[in-house]
């Protein structure tokens, strides 16, 4: 079965259980997310973004505020809504809970004792924050924490951002206008308004960097990231080392494993038999009869042939997963190919169902 998902995108990441050559012994200290019901605090500074919802346990509230961040002619103002930032960097500790529960690469800290900062690479960092139900960073997001870490800080920390070189992004002469979202791409190198939305645009900058920041040093400074980011290879050590802190826009946090939520919604009724003026709504759309040949070599496509690879992957080990989100929708259905689909509409009771080829 080779169908699409109607407007669905499912994203796996396949992560192999790894243990870490002399790690040390499996943590004494609290994980990274105990049960919300431990008490909380948050910062005077950060008492407004509490109003969503009690500061995670460990973590501490900040409220939004509109930080200037890059460097040289990529210097800018960015706005920020309230989040949450850890208290501190996470431990090897709790970076090895994150490798013995299978989420994380296994990497060594000989010598080191559960409560150490763990300095981890970038792709590390990412998911020990994914499997706490959190997220790294902006830089603008750790600028606006700053006041608050400094204190608990001690070395460099990673951030989300994409390292945006100035040379890269030169002044313009004449400020370029704002563009409204979806076409800030016409202008990524040109305008700091349109840098304000990408927040450090990785088509201006340097792919393989990422922001890392430290009270130490407050210009901005990169570092690469190692090639796993990139081909998600379940592999560690592959870049540099700093210590990681997590953020978390919401309240409540998905910590691993997630279990997708089940909406319950009324069984819609059986679908009556269409009405005349209804049936010859429907037959007035017309079937597509666009037929472009094959090209000869595969890779690409032009206006007189289409590419002849497809590079359509099959779903159908995650229909488990959306089956809930589609069940008792009633209403249209549309999607590409059959098979899958034909389960999909079966579910959701839909009483229109418009279906296309999948190449």
């Amino acid at each position: 079965m080779r169908a699409l998902l109607p407007a669905t995108i499912l994203c796996a990441v396949v992560l192999t259980r790894a243990t870490a050559a002399g790690a040390p012994t499996r943590p004494t200290t609290p994980p990274m997310t105990p049960p919300t019901t431990r008490p909380t605090t948050t910062t005077t500074a950060g008492a407004a973004a509490a109003t969503s919802g009690s500061a995670p346990y460990g973590m501490v509230a900040v409220d939004g505020g509109a930080p200037v961040v890059g460097e040289g002619p990529a210097r800018r103002t960015v706005t920020l809504a309230p989040f949450f930032v850890d208290r501190a960097p996470a431990t090897v500790g709790q970076y090895v809970a994150c490798a013995e529960a299978g989420a994380c690469p296994a990497l060594g800290f000989a010598g080191q004792t559960p409560t150490s900062t763990a300095l981890v690479d970038w792709a590390a960092a990412e998911r020990l924050c994914a499997w706490a139900g959190k997220r790294l960073p902006s830089e603008a997001e750790w600028e606006t924490a700053r006041p608050a870490l400094t204190a608990a800080t001690t070395t460099a920390e990673w951030t989300g951002s994409n390292f945006v070189p100035a040379e890269r992004c030169p002044q313009p002469a004449a400020p370029l206008p704002r563009y409204s979202a979806g076409t800030w791409a016409q202008a990524l190198c040109g305008s700091v308004d349109v840098l304000d939305a990408c927040d450090g645009a990785p088509f201006c900058g340097a792919i393989g960097e990422r922001v890392i920041k430290d009270p130490a040093h407050p210009t901005t400074r990169a570092a690469a990231i190692g090639r796993a980011a990139f081909d998600g290879e379940d592999k560690g050590g592959l870049g540099p080392r700093h210590a990681v802190r997590c953020a978390s826009t919401s309240s409540t946090l998905a910590t691993a494993p997630t279990v997708p939520a089940r909406p319950a919604r009324p069984r819609p009724a059986d679908p009556s038999p269409p009405t005349a003026a209804e049936r010859s709504t429907f037959l007035q759309i017309v079937e597509d009869t666009l037929d472009v040949p094959v090209c000869d070599e595969a890779g690409r496509s032009f206006a007189d042939c289409r590419d002849p690879r497809s590079y359509l992957k099959t779903n159908e080990p995650k229909i488990g997963v959306v089956l809930p989100w589609v069940k008792d929708r009633g209403g249209g259905y549309t999607g590409v190919g059959s098979d899958q689909n034909y389960t999909f509409v079966a579910h959701a009771r839909a009483q229109w169902v418009w279906l296309s080829v999948s190449d």
